[in-house]
């Protein structure tokens, strides 16, 4: 990407460039200096001077090095954040890590910060902090887990929070709720595309399932990143809004019938 954002012609303002430090294991540890040293890794790596938008990928540091895999696992230098310390503290290291976003922010590194997969409670403690709020809150969303999905996030408790809560809390406090995996994920992305009831309301508009849950997402107020290789999908992708959805339409996606489905793991957060 950063090869290609290089040699292409296209002025670099006109490119839109979103990463994420974390998610807070393997070799993406939580924590100030590891935040901070994250963010110089990535901007160095697109070849620019700065990126458009960072997000912390997980809102807990998942260690210490428990994980056994082709990738090592670094442990945090911060104290807040390395689980194998009496000094751990979960709203501690969030803290802290948001707080190394924050100081790349105002050293020109990003234009913007976010996180992901944050909750209602962990946004509140960013605010109690005093601390600026995040641009974008990036989280799960699709009509397998909409407004009603309750937990939201994988921390989330069951019964407290609805993913149509947690979009008027982030609505109401000027924070931009992204939405990921809109077709399901990886691995359902081909199943809840060619769900018949899916495919017959396409067909009233004439258009593809993939555009009207991305035009039902948009309704709401939420930008979405989808996943396509195909070039064919990736023109319905950016071509979607062509038309609006009926009122009708857009509760029955907002209750949509979600039997038998099983969440895509959350490190499909990009798909």
């Amino acid at each position: 990407m950063g090869l290609a954002i290089k040699e292409s012609p296209v002025p670099r303002g006109d490119v839109f460039i979103v990463s994420k430090t974390g998610p807070g294991g393997l070799a993406w540890p939580l924590g100030y200096n590891e935040t901070v040293s994250q963010a110089r890794a990535i901007v160095h790596n697109y070849s620019t001077s700065y990126i458009d938008l960072l997000l912390v990928h997980w809102p807990v540091n998942y260690g210490p090095c428990a994980y056994h895999g082709p990738k090592p696992c670094i442990p945090t230098t911060d104290p807040l954040c390395d689980t194998a310390l009496a000094s751990y503290n979960e709203k501690g290291c969030r803290l802290s890590t948001y707080r190394a976003l924050i100081s790349v922010w105002k050293a020109g590194l990003v234009r913007a910060i976010g996180v992901s997969n944050y909750n209602i409670t962990h946004i509140e403690e960013i605010k109690q902090a005093g601390l600026p709020l995040p641009a974008v809150n990036q989280v799960q969303f699709s009509p397998h887990h909409g407004p009603n999905q309750s937990p939201c996030t994988p921390l989330g408790v069951k019964g407290v929070e609805t993913c149509g809560s947690l979009l008027k809390y982030c609505q109401d406090n000027g924070i931009v709720l992204n939405g990921y995996t809109p077709f399901g994920g990886g691995r359902g992305a081909g199943k809840q595309l060619s769900e018949p009831k899916l495919v017959a309301m396409a067909k009233t508009y004439n258009v593809s399932t993939a555009q009207v849950i991305l035009q039902w997402q948009w309704q709401h107020g939420i930008p979405t990143n989808p996943e396509a290789t195909n070039p064919v999908y990736q023109k319905e992708n950016l071509y979607f809004s062509t038309f609006t959805l009926k009122e009708t339409d857009m509760h029955a996606l907002d209750n949509w019938d979600s039997t038998g489905y099983t969440a895509p793991s959350p490190y499909y957060a990009d798909l």
